[in-house]
């Protein structure tokens, strides 16, 4: 499953090449910036409802495509 969200604060790290991008989770209710997106890693998690997956796509400065790692195949019908 894919959602957007938009990035609410860019926190460098020491290398100054990687960086945290802090979100709102799409997928909980969470009215804090409780998403965190690595750069290094292109993953990202939730520090609330501990959801997780990878970046799959970085639109634009203000923009994150994210992918979970839910597995949802398992409750589509055949």
């Amino acid at each position: 499953m894919r959602l957007k969200t938009e990035i609410s604060r860019i926190v460098r790290d020491h290398d100054g090449a990687n960086y945290k991008a802090l979100c709102h989770c799409p997928f909980c209710n969470e009215t804090k910036d409780s998403l965190i997106a690595y750069s290094k890693t292109n993953r990202w998690e939730c520090q609330a409802c501990a959801e997780k997956g990878s970046v799959y796509q970085h639109v634009d400065k203000k923009t994150l495509v994210l992918d979970t790692d839910r597995d949802i195949s398992r409750f589509e019908r055949k």
